[in-house]
């Protein structure tokens, strides 16, 4: 499993744990039917990764990764602050990262019909893995 991968898991894994979360999918892409869903519904969306240094062995980067929450209006400042407590709890992804901190947030959409609301939080994470071995 790559450096990348193990920071996955341990996303998904500490978002799952989180009480009265629903449904947590990591790393797809595809359209998804929100009424099929137990909300709130967590998607962990990959970002660009950059260099951000090397040393003897080693190549480091720093990788964005969004976390985006779909749910009911009325939970939507409880559901930012249940995934950021949970992500904030261990910043090194259990020992897979460097450091991992959120950078920022946005209202991504409301849909004021059915009293939804998608939130992200955008995570900044420092890692590192040998060099050419990911």
């Amino acid at each position: 499993m790559s450096v990348r991968s193990g920071i996955l898991v341990d996303i998904e894994t500490t978002l799952k744990a989180i009480p009265g979360v629903g449904d947590v999918t990591t790393g797809k892409y595809e359209q998804v039917d929100l009424d099929a869903l137990t909300l709130p519904a967590l998607f962990v969306l990959q970002g660009s990764d950059q260099e951000a240094a090397r040393s003897t062995g080693y190549e480091v980067f720093t990788w964005r990764v969004v976390v985006e929450a779909w749910c009911k209006d009325t939970d939507a400042e409880l559901v930012f602050a249940s995934i950021h407590t949970a992500l904030s709890a261990d910043p090194t992804r259990g020992s897979t990262a460097m450091n991992c901190h959120r950078t920022g947030s946005d209202i991504l959409s409301l849909d004021p019909g059915r009293g939804l609301i998608a939130l992200q939080q955008t995570y900044e994470i420092l890692y590192r893995h040998p060099v050419g071995s990911p």
